[in-house]
């Protein structure tokens, strides 16, 4: 054997042990999938092009009517269209005897992270079709990072353009009590302050985006390394941010109802009484964090935040929303017993933290059987 052919042997050994150690790196962490600093928020949904909104008084930011784009991420890459009214979607066309649900909400409303065929607006639809026996359209009015206040305000002013007959608001557990308590001091600090004046997140490189979706491994790794800035500065505004989203599911009655419930009440009374005024049949869906469905999540997400050592009291927020709700006049369906109960697969993104398609099917079906009820 010549020496040229013997070194490439030898090159050829030697790459294929590397790959195999690398097949073998990668079957772990698919067959154990560990979760760490993913297991929050962070990753979601910070990759969506300042250009999708405009800020608007009030509202503090809306979509752009006529956007149109592409949002990518290690997990996801969806085409995300906005209409002349700021809903993702389609323009509308006549009404006729359809009737017109408008779901409200933040991020998980709004479902950035898969196809709007796929989203739970279009499986209710069909459903409450099949149910009701009449044509029936469901419209995404979800914002990335809305609260209820905002939610309101987008139903006051969009009943009479989109010839509303119903919404939906959709309260995402882990964050409104938080974002509801927050909202008029982040309104004010933003006055003035034009969202051209915030740097455009850098978008995704294009092999991070393809590597990620390839291996575990490297989405973990990749995942791990943005994160643990987070974790190094815990008293940066991010990780104070999200450690204070977290404490209502570990601190006493007194504190969630002092501190936090008041804003929300405020704000579900609000909704109720836009609703009436407005003409609207209004209902209120709660929406779980992964970590309160996959329980296996929790340990990883308290302890990126500095609460380990806490006991979290995972459905205490859940009573306190649908006291809210029930106490402003509004029907409430809590969908983490549904999520639950289809616990036994991946219902969330992993990186992500938001539903994947299975996950808005669960939720679309809940929705379906409750509201064909109600309606």
């Amino acid at each position: 054997m010549s020496t040229l052919r013997r070194i490439g042997a030898r090159l050829a050994l030697v790459l294929g042990g590397i790959l195999a150690g690398l097949l073998l790196v990668e079957g772990w962490f698919r067959l154990r999938q560990p979760l760490g600093p993913e297991a929050i928020l962070f990753n979601a949904p910070g990759f969506s092009p300042l250009d999708l909104y405009d800020q608007v008084p009030e509202l503090i930011t809306s979509p752009h009517p006529g956007w149109t784009g592409w949002i990518s991420t290690m997990e996801y890459r969806t085409r995300v269209s906005i209409n002349e009214l700021g809903l993702r979607g389609p323009e509308l066309e006549d009404k006729g005897d359809a009737l017109r649900i408008l779901a409200v909400g933040d991020s998980f409303t709004m479902s950035v992270q898969v196809d709007l065929d796929d989203t739970f607006q279009s499986v209710l639809a069909e459903g409450l079709e099949e149910r009701l026996d009449r044509p029936v359209e469901v419209l995404n009015g979800g914002v990335d990072g809305y609260g209820s206040q905002q939610a309101t305000l987008r139903v006051e002013r969009l009943a009479d353009a989109a010839e509303l007959d119903a919404a939906v608001l959709v309260f995402f557990l882990g964050n409104d009590f938080y974002d509801n308590a927050n909202y008029q001091h982040l309104a004010r600090s933003l006055q003035g302050r034009p969202l051209e004046a915030i740097p455009d997140p850098p978008p995704m490189p294009l092999w991070i985006q393809v590597m990620g979706r390839l291996s575990y491994a490297y989405a973990y790794w990749e995942v791990t390394q943005a994160t643990r800035f987070h974790a190094a500065n815990p008293k940066g505004g991010q990780m104070r941010r999200y450690r204070e989203e977290l404490e209502i599911f570990t601190e006493s009655r007194g504190k969630l109802r002092n501190r936090y419930g008041p804003p929300t009440d405020k704000a579900l009374r609000r909704f109720a009484e836009v609703c009436d005024g407005k003409g609207l049949r209004c209902f209120v869906t709660l929406a779980p964090a992964a970590w309160q469905v996959h329980e296996e999540r929790q340990a990883a997400t308290f302890e990126l935040v500095g609460l380990g050592d806490s006991k979290p009291m995972l459905d205490t927020p859940a009573l306190w929303a649908t006291e809210a709700a029930e106490g402003a006049g509004l029907p409430v369906l809590d969908l983490t017993p549904s999520l639950r109960e289809a616990a036994d697969e991946p219902l969330y993104l992993v990186f992500d933290g938001h539903w994947n398609e299975r996950g808005h099917e669960v939720v679309g079906e809940a929705l379906v059987h409750w509201l064909a009820e109600e309606l």
